[in-house]
């Protein structure tokens, strides 16, 4: 602990103390482990600190304490991000009673927190969404993205656009929306077809195709998502491939991750 204290980069400092804050929490003693990660100086990587602690003391059974101790950070955005991770682990636990708790106070925070602008609430509320997909509370699910549907009526930037309507499109399949997730899906897939004129572009579009095709595979339209997929590393891009992937195999189409997998092989590295 000394040793951190004395960094002279202040983030360089920060990180140490988080690391020594979460050993020693990890060692049982969480008095301490609290006290060092309050003493960060900085909000920001005090707020990273007292959650990676809050996980620590959580994981070993005082789930009580670690929410409590989520209570003290000081941006809202992040506390509410830190309960539901909590709420994540209860759920995990079988403490439904606790993660639905959990998650509706996290709900409350999320809305009344300030973003730097709209596209970051609209993330930070599908993150949070997909926490109460986990957790089971589907209804939380429905109206964070309704929230996040009204933020994307007002976008204009097609490629972000399409991403959130893919996230959007997953959460519907998840609770049981199924045809509204498709036709969330097929909007994304409009969205994105805006040519791209810059290699810039050109990777944040592939990043949304992920996404889209993703979208496409938790509606069970297999097909369409292999396409995209295919088409990804067909044009060099394979390697920005990461929610394709793992939709596919989660939802158990083993082959076709094969197969997409294999196109990726073929290109080699990604383009740009």
């Amino acid at each position: 602990e000394a040793v951190a204290t004395s960094l002279p980069v202040p983030g360089d400092r920060a990180k140490a103390l988080t690391r020594v804050a979460v050993a020693i929490a990890e060692a049982g003693n969480y008095g301490r482990a609290e006290a060092v990660a309050n003493d960060i100086p900085d909000s920001g990587s005090r707020d990273t600190a007292i959650t990676d602690v809050a996980i620590v003391i959580a994981e070993a059974g005082h789930s009580e304490r670690a929410a409590a101790l989520c209570r003290a950070i000081s941006g809202p955005v992040e506390k509410a991000g830190a309960l539901a991770d909590l709420a994540a682990m209860a759920a995990e636990a079988g403490d439904h009673h606790q993660a639905s708790q959990l998650i509706a106070e996290a709900e409350s925070i999320a809305y009344a927190a300030s973003y730097p602008d709209e596209q970051s609430r609209a993330e930070a509320l599908v993150g949070l969404a997909n926490t109460a997909t986990e957790v089971g509370d589907y209804p939380c699910a429905a109206r964070l993205a309704s929230q996040v549907e009204s933020i994307i009526g007002a976008a204009t930037e097609p490629y972000w656009r399409a991403e959130m309507l893919a996230a959007v499109a997953s959460l519907a399949a998840e609770t049981g929306e199924h045809q509204r997730a498709r036709q969330l899906a097929l909007e994304a897939q409009s969205a994105n077809a805006t040519t791209a004129d810059t290699s810039s572009q050109a990777w944040e579009q592939t990043k949304a195709w992920d996404h889209v095709a993703a979208a496409f595979a938790d509606t069970g339209d297999y097909d369409r998502a292999e396409a995209i997929g295919l088409a990804i590393a067909n044009a060099g891009w394979g390697q920005q491939l990461e929610r394709l992937p793992r939709t596919l195999a989660r939802t158990g189409q083993l082959l076709r991750v094969e197969r997409v997998a294999r196109a990726v092989a073929n290109w080699g590295p990604a383009a740009g």
